[in-house]
């Protein structure tokens, strides 16, 4: 099966998946994936990567993928974003400086959408 093929059955499965990639002066700086929690109350965060700042210098793209989180979020009228599965404390405190909340039982952090 083909990448095409992949990406067709995966927009199929979940139509309301949310992609984004930043670019700066032509260079991708980051990519962040997410969908809709099960009862499309929430928006799950599932993937966010950025270049490595010792690789050149960049923005902070955290402040641009979650706001784009929080609009698409609204547009799909959930009351929350979930950050899933923090992948040590480091970046767990990281998130919870922008409010989010640790939820040890499910490994994630949300917030409410103001």
């Amino acid at each position: 099966m083909g990448l095409a093929t992949k990406l067709q059955l995966l927009q199929e499965k979940l139509p309301k998946r949310f992609e984004i990639a930043l670019w700066e002066n032509r260079i991708l700086i980051a990519i962040s994936i997410g969908l809709p929690t099960y009862h499309a109350t929430g928006m799950r965060l599932d993937v966010v990567e950025a270049m490595p700042r010792d690789l050149g210098d960049r923005s902070n793209v955290f402040d641009t993928i979650i706001l784009a989180y929080e609009i698409y979020a609204r547009m799909i009228n959930a009351n929350h974003i979930r950050i899933m599965n923090p992948v040590n404390e480091t970046v767990r405190a990281f998130y919870e400086r922008y409010g989010y909340q640790y939820i040890a039982r499910g490994n994630y952090l949300t917030r409410d959408i103001l």
